[in-house]
């Protein structure tokens, strides 16, 4: 079901997005969502709920989600997240705070990125990226440290594991 008039007060919420889960979103302060994003969308596969709880989306304060971006019910979105047109975050799945999600990127279900991420590509269910990674289909790149220019590239496909603090 559709409930979208209970959020209209939230003055970042564009006219046509589709809103699935009202009573199971969290919604933060100065979230911006744009033209034709659907938030709360079921999952295909609900056998991978173990409580109702899990179903609840979170969006940060501070998100800017583009136009035509998919939100599945569970997802989370942590502080200022970005998500670029046309992309989508599935169920069960975490992106960390000032974390990007690039133009038509694919992030599926029990996905868990770290904190100041950029991720373009696809993520395939779950994965693990850790803290200050950069994904880019088959490649990873690990910041060491903020003031380093020394980091790390590993890759990033089928039947590998990426490393890095979480």
């Amino acid at each position: 079901m559709v409930h979208q008039e209970r959020i209209r007060g939230h003055k970042g919420i564009a006219r046509t997005a589709v809103i699935h889960t009202l009573g199971k979103l969290r919604l933060g302060r100065g979230v911006v969502v744009m033209d034709y994003v659907v938030i709360g969308l079921a999952n295909y596969y609900q056998d991978i709920f173990e409580r109702d709880s899990q179903r609840i989306v979170q969006i940060g304060a501070g998100c800017r989600i583009y136009p035509w971006v998919l939100v599945y019910e569970g997802a989370t979105l942590g502080t200022n997240v970005v998500m670029e047109e046309r992309t989508s975050v599935g169920s069960l799945s975490v992106v960390g705070r000032n974390s990007r999600v690039l133009y038509q990127a694919q992030v599926n279900d029990d996905v868990l990125i770290g904190r100041d991420c950029v991720v373009g590509g696809f993520v395939a269910d779950h994965s693990r990226i850790g803290n200050k990674c950069s994904v880019f289909g088959a490649l990873v790149h690990r910041y060491e440290n903020s003031g380093s220019s020394r980091s790390r590239v590993g890759e990033f496909g089928e039947r590998r594991a990426v490393s890095g603090p979480i």
